[in-house]
């Protein structure tokens, strides 16, 4: 019980320390959830929530912003499939790319940005064109349901050949071993 309160403590200091970086910036913490004044509170912070529960939330997120250098992978399909557009901004990790191959895969390549400023700026953008954010929520779930990401056959089929190919060029460098150690 004692680690648990610990947790609870610890993240309550992240959750107050995040907020004041955002503060720093002049954004304010959402009071209750639909603010009356979107340019004085458009922040949300919010802790745990059973797995269910958290697609309900989405109906209140206009635009979710992709963590860096770590991107989302689940979180970010999880996003797109309720409508929510994703920003992101990858970096030349694995880590980092994948929700700009999900992106990319549907066709939103002008959700990645280039550079921290250009992330900023499609946010922005973006989060201020709400005929674009209904356009978008609007058509996503389809998009994506007829998108490689939801084609599993595809996947299959390409992932198979792929390993094969691996699989045949390595058995190939084993008999070029075996053939210059022979001679």
């Amino acid at each position: 019980m004692l680690d648990l309160i610990f947790l609870k403590c610890l993240f309550d200091m992240l959750l107050d320390g995040l907020l004041d970086v955002f503060l720093q910036h002049n954004v304010s913490r959402n009071s209750g959830p639909w603010p009356t004044n979107w340019t004085e509170s458009r922040l949300t912070l919010e802790g745990y929530s059973q797995h269910i529960k958290l697609f309900s939330r989405y109906n209140d997120i206009d635009v979710a912003l992709d963590t860096f250098p770590y991107s989302g992978g689940l979180t970010t399909c999880e996003a797109l499939w309720m409508g929510v557009p994703v920003i992101t901004l990858p970096d030349e990790t694995f880590a980092s790319r994948h929700t700009l191959s999900h992106l990319t895969n549907l066709g939103l390549s002008d959700m990645v940005a280039q550079n921290s400023c250009d992330y900023i700026d499609i946010a922005v953008k973006l989060a201020n064109d709400v005929n674009r954010l209904r356009k978008i929520r609007f058509g996503l779930r389809l998009k994506m349901s007829q998108s490689p990401l939801c084609d599993g056959e595809t996947f299959a089929t390409d992932f198979n050949y792929a390993m094969r190919q691996i699989w045949k060029e390595w058995c190939q460098s084993q008999n070029s071993k075996h053939v210059i150690n022979k001679s």
